[in-house]
């Protein structure tokens, strides 16, 4: 049996005399008659500039990847309700070309949810104010995302793998099991049924976030199911996990496909040892969140989940979001994808073989437990997971060999590994990179650490070699006609490898660090037309991203009771800074005096998940003031409840907190009758500690829950204009020191209407005026030496003066205190930076401060820089940045 290394491109050609198919099955996935291991990389256009495209791509195909996988984000798209743009960085098409030309098949991703850590998850902020649920079966939600659908899919459909182009799956939706949906199957199928009669073709799938299948609409008619499933390094319950997957899917004669997983090379070896098929990292090609697509995210503390994604996506990616390949990651991309190239179908079409031999389980070193079965041998998976890198004694079977094992590593030990008919590896202490047969060519790589011990077989005796591996060297010898290399991974992956491109590593890694000493700096003020509006949310005012502002004036000092407050606040009287806060949308009680006052209220992003836990972290809520009520009356409640244990036997007066039994959960019913104040319309309950569960009910009507990230319920739809209420309360407690604290009803009137105006920068100020007429006031311009203060009276633009490099892009990193920096170059907002501030949510996802560049938006415009000061002691401190030099780095492509 000869080694034929498959390349589907090439070998097969785009022959019109072939039927190009894509098959899923229990034994693998089938493309065009031939069954493929696919190592997919995400890739998303929205987050690289046009003209890095074409690099990345590349980049992925010298580390070994044989496809992408991309979110096709519909707010990216329809950024108003019912204006489309698919030009330049949203060009689908030129994309999807791209991907033809580089020879990388496409999993495309086109929601209507897609999560991502992207501004709403990608559904529009518009679309909470239609009467419909979103990522239901409802019939006007499904007439809505089938405009999305018909627009995005037909594109998708010209690209597919059938016709010519690289798309070989469409998933459907996005980890739905994370979600409360009503009818999973139902509303999956319903999008399947639209993307059919828009074209596709090719198998469809979901995927599920937490494995639920029904869930997640796998038992949809029609649709493969698919699992994202991530863990921490050095977990030991992943192939158990895996494993019960890989059997489930065999049940619905399915293959094992992996949509989202860790990035780790080690972690896709133990995926690939369990029978994944498609093994599809997250985010292993990073990237930036541009032009006020930020989301916000619950990835903060416990007590405290509230995060802001920060502009930087980069997870410690392979390739980061300034295009640097990080050389261990790569080299380890390039072992295994050499390897499952050189495998073929044999591995594509392997069984995982449960066989547990677990040995130093308390040293988090042990043998997982099976054996990867394919018909030329079997490979034996190791896994050590310390923190430190050892010397360990492995045995498989009646073998016994030590070996080092770097940091929380996995290696496939080759077992009765067949060559040819005259050669066997009967075993190794070394793993497989490739191997390779054409015409006179029989070649075989190994790699591993300190000395190489090898049985071979060659026909009817057995030679035992053992070999010391030279540090930056390649070792060879020959037996049995063929060819052995050996030495240290980067070694033998610096080889030019079969089916791989070469090695670029040096040329994407030269950089320069340079430090920003002087500045110019330039007063900014917007000077949009203001319009007279009801108080109401941004996105009611026609605002969804970007930043508004909220102007009244105040006859008297007033206490105001704010609703819906988000996200960055910044409060002026009469034109002087008040405070900075965040708001996440809970219930804000301000005292607040005589005279004008401002609200800015800035939208970092929407939540791309659903949360309870927070008002903000809602799918779908909405962003800056919802209303502002004058608070005319007060009153504590808190004494004196009719109590009972159900709502139908109230049988004494009690105090909130007061009632005492020794049971868990408590569950008590409280119910109190008032009479409401006649002048006021507005009425509330706000509840100072809710550290239970509270359900309210006014006048018989249910009115909600209360959460003890929200402890305030808005009663007026259910009392109509005051007079007689009845309050009813179901109180659930873990026990019954844990307190509903004081119950406070207020009264008052609503602030009908106040001047609202966007306010967002742009960059756009540079022309003396643009569409919306928006001005930048440039007298008094000056140059400035770093570290810069801002006032938060009066924000500031900058221009850095960043050297001129000529082929180069730029990486900023910015360092401040208490300041938001936005950085704008050639049209795009390129990063905003929270920096220093203790009393904002923590930033999460990437590095905070960091801010890519491309040559090519350098090239066209200068950067510009908008301070706004959090506190009065706000600071620019340090501006650095390092250069990309050389873009004629991929040589060889």
């Amino acid at each position: 049996m000869d080694w034929k290394c498959w390349d589907i491109w090439k070998d097969l050609g785009r022959s019109s005399e072939l039927k190009h198919e894509i098959t899923l099955d229990k034994k693998g996935i089938c493309i065009d008659g031939s069954y493929r291991i696919l190592l997919i990389s995400s890739l998303f256009y929205f987050r690289i500039p046009v003209s890095k495209w074409d690099e990345r791509m590349k980049e992925l195909k010298s580390a070994g990847y044989n496809g992408i996988d991309v979110y096709l984000p519909w707010n990216y798209h329809e950024t108003a309700p019912g204006e489309w743009n698919f030009e330049e960085n949203r060009d689908v098409e030129l994309f999807l070309d791209m991907a033809q030309e580089n020879e990388l098949w496409v999993i495309a991703r086109p929601g209507p949810y897609i999560c991502s850590e992207w501004d709403g998850g990608a559904i529009p902020a518009w679309h909470t104010l239609k009467d419909f649920k979103i990522r239901q079966n409802d019939e006007a939600y499904i007439r809505e995302l089938a405009r999305w659908y018909e627009k995005i899919l037909p594109v998708i459909g010209k690209h597919q793998w059938k016709d010519g182009g690289p798309v070989i799956l469409l998933q459907i939706e996005n980890e739905l099991d994370y979600f409360l949906c009503e009818q999973p199957d139902g509303y999956v199928g319903r999008l399947a049924e639209i993307a059919v009669k828009s074209g596709i073709e090719v198998p469809m799938i979901v995927c599920c976030g937490q494995d639920d299948i029904e869930k997640s609409g796998g038992k949809a008619p029609g649709i493969k199911t698919a699992f994202n499933i991530y863990g921490v390094s050095d977990s030991r319950g992943l192939e158990e996990r895996t494993f019960r997957l890989y059997e489930e899917m065999q049940v619905r004669e399915q293959p094992l496909m992996v949509t989202e997983t860790n990035r780790e090379h080690s972690w896709l070896k133990r995926l690939l040892g369990c029978g994944a098929k498609m093994l599809s990292p997250y985010n292993q090609t990073a990237g930036t969140t541009m032009d006020y697509y930020n989301a916000m995210t619950n990835w903060g503390r416990e007590d405290a989940p509230l995060a802001l994604l920060t502009s930087d996506y980069d997870f410690h990616s392979m390739i980061g979001s300034d295009g640097t390949l990080r050389k261990e990651e790569y080299i380890q991309a390039r072992l295994l994808a050499g390897f499952i190239y050189s495998m073929g179908e044999g591995l594509a079409c392997g069984i995982p073989v449960r066989r547990y031999q677990d040995t130093e389980r308390t040293n988090k070193t042990y043998l997982t437990g099976h054996a990867f079965r394919t018909v030329r041998g079997d490979f034996y998976q190791v896994s050590h997971l310390g923190t430190v890198g050892q010397v360990k004694e492995i045995r498989m079977g009646d073998v016994f060999f030590k070996r080092y094992m770097p940091p929380v590593y996995t290696a496939l030990f080759p077992v009765d590994l067949k060559l040819s008919g005259n050669c066997r590896i009967e075993w190794t202490n070394c793993e497989v990179g490739w191997i390779r047969q054409e015409k006179e060519i029989r070649q075989a790589a190994l790699y591993g650490y300190g000395v190489l011990q090898m049985k071979v077989r060659l026909q009817d005796k057995s030679v035992m070699v053992i070999k010391q591996i030279q540090e930056k060297k390649v070792g060879k010898l020959v037996l049995g006609g063929w060819e052995f290399l050996y030495g240290e991974p980067e070694q033998i992956a610096r080889e030019r490898i079969p089916g791989l491109d070469p090695w670029c590593l040096e040329e994407t890694n030269r950089h320069q660090e340079l430090r920003v000493e002087k500045v110019l700096a330039i007063p900014w003020r917007c000077e949009n037309i203001c319009r007279e509006v009801p108080v109401m949310e941004m996105e009611k005012l026609g605002q969804y991203r970007g930043r508004g502002s909220y102007e009244f004036e105040l006859d008297s000092m007033q206490k105001l009771q704010i609703s819906g407050l988000t996200d960055i606040v910044t409060v002026f009287h009469e034109g002087r800074f008040w405070q900075c806060l965040f708001g996440d949308g809970r219930e804000q009680i301000m005292t607040l005096p005589k005279g004008k006052w401002q609200f800015w209220t800035e939208i970092w992003g929407h939540c791309n998940f659903e949360d309870i836990r927070v008002e903000s972290l809602r799918l779908g809520s909405l962003k800056g003031i919802r209303k502002i009520c004058r608070i005319l009356q007060e009153e504590d409640i808190s004494e004196n409840w009719e109590f009972g244990e159900s709502r139908d036997a109230y049988r004494f007066l009690t105090d909130i907190d007061k009632y005492n039994i020794p049971r868990s959960p408590v569950v008590g019913f409280y119910r109190k009758q008032l009479c409401l104040c006649p002048d006021c319309k507005e009425f509330s309950l706000l509840f100072s500690r809710a550290e239970c569960r509270i359900h309210v009910w006014i006048n018989g009507c249910d009115a909600g829950l209360v959460r003890e990230s929200n402890p305030c319920i808005n009663i007026t739809p259910w009392v109509g204009d005051g007079g007689e209420c009845v309050i009813e309360l179901e109180v659930c407690r873990h026990n019954y020191a844990r307190p509903v604290g004081k119950i406070t009803l207020s009264g008052g009137e609503r602030l009908k209407r106040c001047t609202y105006r966007d306010i967002t920068f742009t960059g756009m100020e540079e022309k003396p005026e643009n569409k919306e007429g928006l001005r930048i006031r440039r007298e008094g311009e000056w140059e400035e030496i770093l570290p810069l203060y801002v006032s938060p009276e009066e924000e500031l633009i900058i221009i850095p003066q960043i050297p001129k490099q000529g082929c180069a892009d730029v990486k900023l990193f910015l360092e401040g205190k208490n300041i938001l920096v936005t950085v704008v170059c050639s049209g795009h907002v390129a990063g905003r930076h929270i920096l220093g501030c203790s009393h904002m949510p923590p930033m999460a996802g990437g590095a905070p401060g960091e801010v890519f560049l491309c040559r090519e938006w350098l090239e066209k415009s200068p950067v510009v820089m908008k301070c706004q000061a959090l506190s009065r002691d706000a600071c620019l401190e340090r501006i650095s940045l390092s250069l990309n030099i050389a873009y004629d780095r991929l040589v060889g492509f």
